[in-house]
Parts: structure tokens; C-alpha cells; sequence
């Protein structure tokens, strides 16, 4: 059962069939006693998260129209009225949880995604994550069949200057196996995105050479993996020139 507040929620019903009495006639005129049952509904009204209702609906009289009629089986034409009902709610949720690993050295934070474990140990040398109903051996490239992306970004700065930078060139010392992208995001607005291939595993230095258009207050350099490929990055390093303007 959900406590706390209650969320309104739209929700479609189906055609229903019911049975209904005719409890007067005049003309094409009917009054027609309709008795419903209990209908069950759900919606979804957060990500992740199902609401069911149980809701019982009492009988009521209404008028209808006659529209036809062929022996005993009658077409009527009824105009419900508005209903108000009442339900016991009953809600199913599923395991949303975040994980974060910290860098002890600089407070730095990395987040894991569909990392849904509750707790983590290490026997035999390994490492384990739990969930309610499993425990999974985390020694593996991919997850499952799905290769494995991930994005390292040095968060928007503007470098302890309030005036317009530009930057030159980027050194990154670094080892991969494959593809990845160097993305320089600028005041929130402009990206630029550099594309390189390494499948030489050995840690070296490389230099990205930045168009000179590419000016702003605050910045942001993200390195990220392409199609689950192995990046070790020792250091990253960006020579950035300050220039006389504020805007």
C-alpha cells in the first residue's frame, strides 16, 4: 500500500459491458438501471514505478434513447454520468538505485548506469555485486551482450578566470584498444567533438591540436569510449589562452 501524498492520474478505460434493466418506457424513452462491476486499472506514473487500482463501481439509473430494435435485443444510446470513485492503491517498485565510486585523492565521482546492486564484497580474490534476487560476478567487458561505454569529463570551469579562453592544444597520456572521442563543450551551448583510433595498448602521449575559432567563458573536455573499447587515461593536460574581453 502507498502512504504519503496521492498523485492524480489519467487513466483510459476500456469498453465496458454491462448489464442493464429497463425499469420504464415512454416512447423512445427509457430509464435503464445499469449495473457495473469492480474493474481493475493500472498506469504508470513515475519510471519504474506501476499503479494498480482495485475499484468497485455501484449501479446506477440513468436515461437512454432507443435507437433500435430487433425482437428482444435493444440498442440504446446511454450517456454515462461522471463518476467519482474510490480504489486501494497498491503500488510495485522496482529496485532504482545509483552508484558512485569516489577517487579518495581528489574527491573526484564516477556514476554507474543499470548498476543496480545493493552491496559489493570480494572473496576468492573477485569481486561480487548483490541484488535481491541474484549475485553477479563483475569480471567482465561486457554487460551481458552490451558493450560497455563510459564518458570521463572534466566538469565545467571557468579556470579561475572571468575572462573569454581559448584553447590551444590538448596533451592526454593515455593507452586504447580501439575508438574513442575527445568532446570540448563551451558555455553549455557549442561542441566539438575530435575522433580518433589507437589499437596499440601501450601508454603514450597524444596531442590534440583545438580549432582556434573555439572561444568561451567556461569549459568542459570529456573523453569517452566508442563500441565498449579500453581506455587508460594517466593524465590529461590543456595549454588554454586568456583573452582581454569578458564577453
Amino acid at each position: 500500500m502507498a502512504d504519503g501524498y496521492v498523485r492524480s492520474v489519467y487513466i483510459q478505460l476500456e469498453p465496458l459491458i454491462v448489464n442493464a434493466t429497463i425499469t420504464n418506457t415512454q416512447g423512445n424513452e427509457l430509464s435503464v438501471e445499469v449495473e457495473l462491476s469492480s474493474i481493475t486499472v493500472e498506469s504508470e506514473v513515475i519510471s519504474g514505478i506501476l499503479l494498480s487500482a482495485e475499484i468497485e463501481l455501484s449501479a446506477f439509473t440513468t436515461t437512454g434513447t432507443l435507437a433500435q430494435s430487433s425482437g428482444n435485443a435493444l440498442s440504446v444510446s446511454i450517456a454515462l454520468p461522471s463518476l467519482k470513485v474510490s480504489g486501494l492503491l497498491e503500488t510495485i517498485l522496482r529496485e532504482i538505485l545509483s552508484t558512485f565510486c569516489m577517487n579518495t585523492r581528489n574527491s573526484g565521482l564516477t556514476s554507474y548506469d543499470n548498476y543496480n546492486f545493493n552491496s559489493f564484497c570480494k572473496f576468492n580474490g573477485k569481486y561480487f555485486g548483490a541484488t535481491s534476487g541474484s549475485i553477479s560476478l563483475l569480471d567482465n567487458d561486457r554487460d551481458d551482450i552490451t558493450n560497455i561505454d563510459f564518458e570521463l569529463a572534466v566538469d565545467l570551469s571557468d579556470v579561475g578566470v572571468d575572462k573569454l579562453k581559448r584553447i590551444n592544444d590538448i596533451f592526454m597520456n593515455m593507452k586504447s584498444d580501439g575508438d574513442y572521442e575527445l568532446k570540448i563543450s563551451i558555455d553549455e551551448e557549442d561542441e566539438y567533438i575530435y575522433q580518433f583510433k589507437d589499437d596499440e595498448w601501450k601508454l603514450h602521449m597524444s596531442k590534440v591540436k583545438v580549432g582556434k575559432g573555439m572561444k568561451g567563458s567556461n569549459i568542459k573536455i570529456s573523453l569517452i569510449n566508442k563500441s565498449g573499447s579500453d581506455v587508460e587515461l594517466d593524465s590529461l593536460e590543456a595549454t588554454i589562452e586568456t583573452l582581454s574581453r569578458r564577453t
